[in-house]
């Protein structure tokens, strides 16, 4: 394997461990939630282990340099990001599958939608209590 691809493969697991780490890990919830209060697109942003991974490949690719396309830096640069979000997809696919992340940051739209049902539930046992002591009433008024 030559040293570029080697660079990209280590570069590629580095990127899923820290994309992974920050999108899914418990350890940055609080900042997530920061981050969604702040802007809805910065909290999905990093709620995303692969949209995550972007960001993290450019600066490594940046840092590092490996040079897969010799002739151009912008291909070269574009290419190798690419390449380095590619396999890291895979690579958190696999991490997440294995390991149980518990704390996840629900859309916008899943919490309305928890919202409702939470006012539903409440609204349907006020009204059951209600007809529960109509009931009650009538049977002490006659």
């Amino acid at each position: 394997m030559n040293t570029a691809m080697y660079q990209i493969v280590v570069l590629a697991l580095a990127t899923a461990a820290i994309s992974t780490t920050t999108a899914k890990g418990r350890i940055f919830a609080s900042a997530r939630e920061w981050m969604l209060d702040r802007s809805e697109w910065l909290g999905r942003l990093v709620s995303c282990a692969y949209c995550t991974s972007h960001w993290v490949a450019m600066a490594f690719v940046a840092i590092y340099r490996p040079m897969l396309v010799q002739q151009w830096f912008i291909v070269d640069f574009f290419v190798s990001v690419f390449c380095v979000v590619a396999i890291s997809a895979i690579i958190s696919g696999v991490i997440i599958k294995l390991t149980p992340f518990q704390q996840q940051i629900p859309t916008e739209e899943e919490s309305e939608g928890d919202e409702i049902e939470q006012l539903q539930t409440a609204l349907q046992s006020a009204r059951n209590k209600i007809v529960e002591q109509s009931r009650t009433i009538k049977e002490l008024q006659g």
